[in-house]
């Protein structure tokens, strides 16, 4: 067999195996991807949020990569290996055999570190790992903050709609009523047309109030790394009133033991 065809066949196993790759790598992605249910709690919303969420996944890489360096700070230095040729007459015309006109020179050398200098180089890399979990833990608390402002900005437009929702309700309820009394001969025409009219504030509300409730599912999808902002999403959570008893001295010691920065 000659040359050409063993480089020819190569060639086409290594097109196949690009051509494999290529078309696993989407189903990968797919496998990977974390669904988010119709009703959300916000425990769930954490667990999708650590799997997802790019800062935090960037962060994880950096611990990985720190981890890394300490393991390469702990090896010695790499021996050195130096192949020179000197003497070869090679603007000669006729320099001759390259061999026997030329002197080869080997060195062979290994770097020795003294005074604790890999010890050293060791513990900075080590400290580097401590940063970068302290990075990775701050991150988390940030992303999970804004998932928590988010997640709750559902709950209160979501309340907010309901009462704009029950207040268009009684107020057509009033209406009807209205015109009842109308027929009766009991009110104007004039005054039910004003009642009439005063309805549009109130279906105002209830339409600004739907777009709220749909800007902030939009909001939460985007941050929890929905490929669809259209989902559709409920909260499971809803607004509750809790009296305050903690005082500022505990406040301090709460914020110094969960945020080292």
């Amino acid at each position: 067999m000659s040359l050409g065809n063993v480089i020819c066949k190569w060639k086409h196993a290594a097109w196949l195996l690009l051509l494999l790759c290529a078309t696993s790598l989407p189903a990968q992605e797919k496998s990977t991807e974390v669904a988010i249910p119709v009703r959300l709690t916000l425990d769930v919303a954490s667990e999708i949020l650590l799997a997802k969420n790019p800062a935090i996944l960037r962060e994880r890489q950096n611990i990985v990569i720190a981890r890394a360096n300490v393991l390469g700070a702990r090896q010695l230095p790499n021996p050195e290996l130096d192949i020179s040729s000197e003497s070869y007459p090679l603007f000669e015309s006729n320099p001759g055999p390259f061999f026997k006109n030329s002197e080869a020179v080997v060195r062979v050398g290994q770097p020795i570190e003294i005074a604790g200098k890999r010890k050293k180089r060791t513990l900075v890399a080590e400290q580097d790992v401590t940063v970068t979990e302290s990075l990775l833990q701050d991150t988390i608390r940030q992303v999970k903050l804004e998932l928590r402002t988010r997640y709750y900005r559902i709950v209160l437009a979501k309340s907010e709609y309901d009462l704009a929702r029950g207040v268009l309700d009684q107020f057509d309820e009033i209406i009807r009523l209205n015109e009842a009394r109308f027929k009766q001969g009991e009110v104007s025409g004039l005054d039910l047309a004003r009642v009439q009219t005063e309805r549009l504030r109130f279906f105002n509300d209830l339409v600004g109030a739907e777009t709220e409730l749909r800007n902030e599912k939009t909001a939460l999808l985007e941050l929890l790394g929905s490929a669809d902002m259209s989902a559709p999403i409920e909260v499971a959570e809803g607004l509750t009133f809790s009296p305050f008893a903690q005082n500022v001295e505990e406040l301090e010691q709460a914020a110094v033991a969960a945020r080292a920065d």
